[in-house]
């Protein structure tokens, strides 16, 4: 109970490093930047947890904290030594439009799964990957345990880990809740927070009523589609595809200047798209390819 504990604070110490270190002299959304730190997060536990495994120090939620807190530190010692925080406004509309999402959200799962009550995905899939889930979180009970183990449920060079890492990193640190419904939990809220990032990579300032509906739609087809079946693995590799187009048309202007920032950003989520689905990695890899010779060639 205690290191779970002492993991999330490590967490929250992250999110917050992350949020305060600045990335554009200009103020920016408080709400987008919250949801784009959530969805990156994701994808720094999978980096996190693989280079911990290459030194043999996977399996330990104490190894994982004083990861955490050491990438935490470096961002609060950038911070300090620049002198600068990020500066943030925030937007009642944009607020108002997360909460709706939310709420629609919440009652597309209550009214598919029978208010939380049958938890009945329409594939076996999802067995497979809760199962995943679980060898990953009891790995965690060790306190120097390895995370290569020869089944077929756990092994990194069987499965795309990304979705049963995250979901084995929740089974753990809720223990008191059964491992099942935490996993289904785990997945509902990628759901969400899958249509939340669709919806601050399309917001229009003087359009959140259309912003609103097009991510709902869109909600309401591929993501909800993995979600019914449990397909939970492609649904992150989609997401982190989106999270890669937000980052480029996005985050890559605050930070014309702080290029290894921008580099390793985009590092974590090349990184993660081969752990999450590794079918999207030769499209991907080739379109932002050509997309930074391009601004190369431009003298950008």
């Amino acid at each position: 109970m205690m290191m779970s504990i002492i993991y999330i604070v490590s967490i929250l110490f992250l999110l917050v490093a992350f949020v305060l270190f600045e990335k554009d002299k200009k103020a920016i959304s408080i709400i987008g930047s919250i949801i784009y730190t959530l969805c990156l997060f994701l994808c720094e536990q999978m980096v996190m947890v693989c280079i911990l495994s290459f030194f043999k120090l996977g399996g330990s939620l104490l190894y994982y904290s004083i990861f955490q807190y050491l990438v935490g530190g470096i961002l609060f010692l950038v911070s300090y030594q620049r002198k600068r925080i990020q500066k943030y406004y925030f937007d009642k509309l944009e607020l108002l439009s997360v909460i709706i999402i939310l709420l629609v959200s919440f009652l597309i799962i209550w009214v598919r799964f029978d208010g939380f009550c049958s938890i009945s995905y329409a594939s076996d899939d999802s067995s497979v990957h809760y199962k995943t889930a679980l060898v990953f979180s009891n790995l965690l009970e060790k306190i120097n345990g390895s995370n290569h183990i020869d089944l077929v449920h756990g092994d990194f060079t069987r499965m795309m880990p990304m979705s049963y890492v995250n979901g084995g990193f929740l089974i753990r640190l809720f223990s008191n809740i059964s491992s099942f419904r935490m996993f289904f939990i785990y997945d509902s809220l990628c759901f969400t927070l899958y249509i939340l990032l669709f919806f601050e990579t399309i917001l229009h300032k003087k359009k959140y009523f259309f912003s609103i509906v097009v991510a709902l739609l869109y909600g309401l087809s591929y993501p909800l589609n993995n979600l019914i079946f449990g397909f939970c693995y492609l649904g992150l590799g989609v997401m982190v595809v989106n999270l890669l187009y937000y980052t480029i048309i996005r985050i890559e202007n605050y930070l014309k200047d702080d290029w290894l920032f921008k580099i390793i950003i985009l590092f974590i989520l090349c990184f993660s798209l081969y752990y999450s689905y590794y079918l999207f990695m030769p499209f991907i890899y080739l379109s932002m390819g050509i997309y930074y010779i391009m601004l190369w060639k431009q003298k950008k």
